[in-house]
């Protein structure tokens, strides 16, 4: 994926977790959801898309939850065309979404875009400028992972200077030569703009030219709570500096990556990066680099059959990172139904137990059962599962006598990370009993277990 290596995203999700984390933006998440709400600041701002300026949203304002994201790695550097990335940039983003959505004009051009983003910006309470750094955020959104509540809340990616984007709303807006989506490029005939591609790079180009020429500049939007974001020589600095990158790179992607594009060539299937060595840039190779995931581990299992009728108690120990967690599942191959699941019951130090009362195996019917076990992690996403093929029978077993783990080899694919040799043991040494079933794999068994252990892991994050 080009884009990625050419802009950085404020969040991103951990490569183990899938967790949102600060990737160039960092956030304070508050919140008093599901059920209550907090006070929105009344300095809060909302868009009045008619007069395209920022109105006080005053007191007595509620919102579910407030995010405030810190910008500071961004500010603290510049665009790939060499001008400071700035609040100037996060607030046109932010107004662009708005505005294309509730504007009466601009969302007929682009009705697809606008009816599709209404429901997630209508959660939105208002945004206040805190500092040259800072944005308060508040939306009537809740998760009980409040990682999850600052990526929902998350206003802009950033990806783009706001000059550019002016520009492209006037050419798409005013000019009416272009349009953002397909839907409306072809309602109008227009070229769908893309500005990888000369053509469409050339009629932005264009239009911030006529915009310089004019000293134009968008300062209803750019004047937040009475400060302005951008002064007319900052203004003027930015129009050349596109103008500069256009003569230069016969295109208009201008981000803020560790790679800028430099030449594209459709035709030749050909894209040119270079790395962006400006020394603002924040990260260094290496700094989101985080090797191989640590998985969950079962140490060696050794479990006793089934008494029909009696208790049955399995110990177990889990290794791996994070808070460990362990699910299992009984389930009758005959019938193909599951005769008992749950939480097995933590010791601390990864160990378990696993308790099946007298309810439970009393109904049991002589033959062989499958033990699905599934040990799962808050750090990290997959879970590790082993199946227990245990014999029912109403003899109890003797103490000296363990049935040997086995761990069946998967016909189809699951969320499973594999535990070593054990996942590779043969089927016979389950064996079978009184006619009862085959060792077939039940992958939906393994399906259940794997999502209960995803959830359940979130709930070891928050305790």
């Amino acid at each position: 994926d080009i884009w990625r290596n050419l802009s950085d995203p404020p969040l991103w999700n951990h490569p183990f977790t899938g967790i949102p984390i600060p990737f160039r933006a960092a956030y304070e998440v508050e919140t008093a959801g599901p059920t209550g709400t907090l006070d929105v600041h009344p300095d809060t701002v909302v868009l009045d898309p008619q007069t395209d300026t920022w109105t006080r949203v005053g007191s007595g304002i509620k919102a579910t939850s407030k995010v405030t994201f810190d910008y500071s790695k961004y500010f603290q550097s510049k665009w790939h065309h060499g001008q400071p990335i700035t609040m100037a940039d996060v607030i046109y983003s932010i107004y662009q979404g708005f505005d294309i959505a509730y504007d009466d004009e601009k969302s007929r051009i682009e009705f697809a875009m606008a009816v599709t983003a209404r429901p997630f910006l209508e959660t939105y309470k208002g945004f206040r400028v805190v500092d040259e750094n800072r944005l308060e955020v508040y939306v009537d959104f809740w998760h009980f992972e409040e990682n999850n509540i600052a990526s929902y809340a998350s206003p802009t990616g950033l990806s783009m200077p706001w000059e550019v984007l002016w520009a492209m709303d006037t050419l798409v807006f005013d000019k009416r030569q272009a349009a953002f989506s397909d839907t409306a490029a072809a309602r109008y005939q227009v070229p769908w703009i893309s500005l990888v591609m000369s053509r469409d790079a050339r009629l932005v180009r264009n239009t911030l030219r006529q915009l310089a020429a004019g000293n134009e500049l968008p300062e209803s939007v750019l004047t937040v709570g009475g400060q302005s974001l951008a002064s007319p020589q900052e203004a003027a600095a930015r129009y050349q500096a596109v103008l500069d990158w256009f003569e230069q790179h016969d295109l208009l992607v201008i981000g803020n990556g560790p790679f800028m594009l430099t030449r594209y060539d459709p035709p030749a299937q050909f894209a040119e990066l270079q790395a962006y060595r400006d020394p603002s840039y924040p990260f260094s190779a290496g700094d989101w680099r985080f090797g191989e995931p640590e998985l969950v581990q079962f140490r060696e299992v050794n479990a006793q059959n089934l008494h029909i009728g009696g208790e049955y108690t399995l110990d177990l120990e889990l290794t791996g990172p994070g808070a460990l967690g362990l699910r299992y599942l009984l389930f009758d191959p005959v019938d193909g139904s599951i005769v008992a699941s749950g939480e097995a019951s933590s010791a601390g130090g990864g160990r378990f137990t696993l308790d099946l009362g007298q309810d439970v195996t009393s109904g049991l019917q002589a033959g062989l059962y499958h033990l699905y076990l599934a040990g799962y992690s808050d750090a990290v996403s997959r879970t590790t599962e082993r199946r227990l093929d245990l014999e029912a029978s109403t003899t109890a077993p003797s103490p000296s006598a363990p049935t040997p783990s086995t761990s069946a080899p998967q016909t189809e694919p699951t969320a499973t990370a594999e535990t070593g040799d054990e996942a590779e043991e043969d089927e016979e040494e389950g064996g079978g009993g009184c006619g009862r079933g085959d060792m077939a794999e039940m992958s939906y068994a393994l399906a259940g277990l794997a999502l209960a252990g995803l959830v359940l892991r979130r709930r070891l994050g928050s305790g």
